[in-house]
């Protein structure tokens, strides 16, 4: 049996590094918008340079490919959080050789179906390849929120695709007279059951740092992050470090940043107002920070102290060059975190994901005797 694919930190040296999955034999990157602009314009060692991968000169197509690499380049450019639900580049780990692609065809639909597709190069067929690199891409896409299913066409004069599917455990479920590639095959994995507690986003959002190569958070204690910190401490691949203010946690992904590692940063609403001052060396130095802020001070708010800073946070790290989105639902945070990390790392930019107080439940407090 091969190991199970692993999303981990890419190695260092080519522009593009991001999002990837090694399986035994192959290394699977996901495709930014600059490196498939360097295939559309055929730029072998912009490409290289991109992905870390070798190609011919100029860098040729696998089969089906070609046609939607435009497609995929303008899909890229629109949402870069999208990382990952387009197009992976395989390549050998014995020598960065390309060997081809898998895709998927965007996020999952509204039943929670994802669309896989897969080419090699004819070189490369009869090895395993394909089976491979699609079963690492299908692993990827079922440990995703919202997938409970992966589907593949495929022409039934291919065999050789038809045959992966097989090998992927897929099931034939229907056949459709394509008027282009003549019937395609419909093939589907068993269907998964969603995740039963929307309120799981923590455990979401710690597969989401370790996907980006996350190995250092820091934190300053809160109730709201508390499952997360939890699952950080727990990891061995992670150090959670307690900060005594928030602004320490700016020095501690500048350091992160300086020696090659990537940190996130975990703190409550009421502690963005000790950010300023750090975060205009964040800003002027480019130094990647991802903020995962708890909100306080909304409705239902039983803290007075808390309200200013609550209902100013988002304002505060707009006009600080800072991007901001808010997640007002459980199941939107692990998404809106993607992007951000997407966004952080391979922009070298500032990124905050509010995390509104309906997410994470009003805290109550009990008053004593007078």
């Amino acid at each position: 049996m091969p190991e199970a694919p692993k999303a981990d930190a890419p190695e260092a040296g080519f522009a593009g590094a991001g999002l990837s999955l090694e399986t035994p034999r192959l290394r699977l990157t996901a495709l930014t918008r600059d490196a498939l602009q360097a295939w559309v314009d055929g730029d072998a060692g912009r490409l290289r340079q991109e992905t870390g991968v070798f190609f011919g000169t100029p860098p040729t197509c696998p089969p089906l490919f070609e046609d939607d690499l435009p497609r995929f380049r303008d899909r890229m450019a629109e949402t870069p959080q999208e990382l990952g639900w387009w197009v992976w580049l395989v390549s050998r780990r014995e020598d960065a050789r390309a060997v081809g692609v898998c895709g998927l065809g965007g996020r999952p639909d509204g039943q929670g179906t994802a669309v896989l597709g897969y080419s090699v190069y004819s070189e490369m067929e009869g090895r395993g390849y394909a089976t491979e690199a699609s079963r690492a891409v299908m692993d990827w896409a079922l440990s995703q929120p919202g997938v409970t299913r992966v589907r593949a066409t495929v022409p039934a004069w291919n065999q050789a695709s038809v045959a992966v599917a097989r090998k992927l455990g897929m099931v034939e479920i229907g056949r459709d007279p394509n008027p282009e590639v003549g019937e395609t095959l419909i093939f589907e994995t068993s269907v998964r059951s969603a995740p039963a507690d929307p309120n799981g986003w923590p455990d979401r959002v710690h597969a989401a740092l370790l996907a980006f190569g996350v190995s250092l958070v820091g934190y300053v204690p809160d109730a709201g992050h508390a499952r997360l910190i939890e699952l950080c401490h727990a990891d061995p691949g992670v150090r959670a470090v307690a900060l005594t203010s928030e602004k320490e946690g700016i020095g501690l992904a500048a350091g992160a940043w300086l020696g090659g590692a990537r940190a996130a940063l975990l703190m409550q609403s009421s502690g963005v107002g000790n950010l300023m001052n750090a975060l205009g060396m964040a800003r002027e130095c480019r130094v990647p920070l991802v903020l995962l802020v708890t909100m306080r001070g909304e409705e239902g708010e039983t803290n007075p102290w808390q309200v200013p800073v609550g209902r100013s946070a988002g304002a505060l790290l707009t006009e600080m060059g800072v991007g901001v989105v808010r997640a007002e639902a459980a199941d939107a945070v692990s998404l809106l975190v993607e992007g951000a990390l997407a966004r952080a790392f391979e922009g070298e930019s500032m990124q905050a994901v509010l995390i509104a107080q309906s997410v994470i439940g009003v805290k109550r407090f009990q008053e004593g005797p007078r």
